[in-house]
């Protein structure tokens, strides 16, 4: 069996091909791996969408609170019965500036010589600022109405989307109240029972 020692020359050849061939290993199972782990775990997205959604959260509350404060003081006059014809016209005239809106009647209630209309509202605009000052205008109808179950949706994305061209779309329902006193009809009204006049007209076998 023949034996070769290996020149000096050789064995730092080979020395340099270890060393490069280290480095490659090196390179990828640490370097490689640990660059794809952090992509895999990177939080700074997360932050983001963690940030866009604090901000909706505040302000969805901002918006509720605006409202729930303008239904403790009602504003608008209390007409008589029967104002749908101008309750429409306010309220297409409020809804003109959004992307699209949709209106959906309820038939009026009389209670006594109080008159309420349940109408469900939804529409869209490009932004929380631009359906607030919507929402606003509703508070402020010439017309007493109650503004309530508030709820909305946002496209936006990122938070600049927040402030500006995010598509948001808003649902609610308003109530107008209107009075029996001074009215010239009571056609179209479904009478409100209530708990004894249910009774009465309970009958015992």
């Amino acid at each position: 069996m023949m034996s070769r020692s290996f020149t000096k020359r050789e064995k730092i050849l080979l020395l340099i091909m270890a060393v490069l061939l280290l480095g490659l290993v090196y390179y990828r199972f640490v370097i490689v791996e640990t660059a794809n782990a952090v992509e895999r775990y990177d939080v700074t997205e997360l932050e983001s969408e963690l940030l866009v959604e604090q901000m909706k959260a505040e302000s969805k509350a901002k918006m509720l609170a605006e409202m729930e404060n303008g239904t403790i003081n009602a504003n608008g006059t209390v007409t008589s019965y029967n104002n749908i014809k101008n309750e429409i016209r306010e309220l297409n005239d409020i809804l003109g500036g959004t992307s699209g809106y949709n209106i959906s009647f309820e038939q009026a209630v009389r209670s006594g010589d109080s008159v309420r209309r349940n109408i469900s509202i939804t529409y869209e605009t490009s932004g929380y600022k631009k359906a607030r000052a919507v929402m606003k205008e509703l508070k402020n109808c010439k017309y007493r109405c109650m503004i309530k179950d508030v709820s909305f949706t946002s496209q936006a994305q990122g938070t600049s989307g927040l402030k500006s061209g995010g598509t948001v779309s808003v649902s609610l329902n308003v109530t107008f109240y209107e009075t029996m006193v001074d009215a010239d009809t009571a056609l179209g009204l479904k009478e409100e029972k209530n708990e004894a006049q249910v009774q009465e007209g309970t009958t015992e076998y």
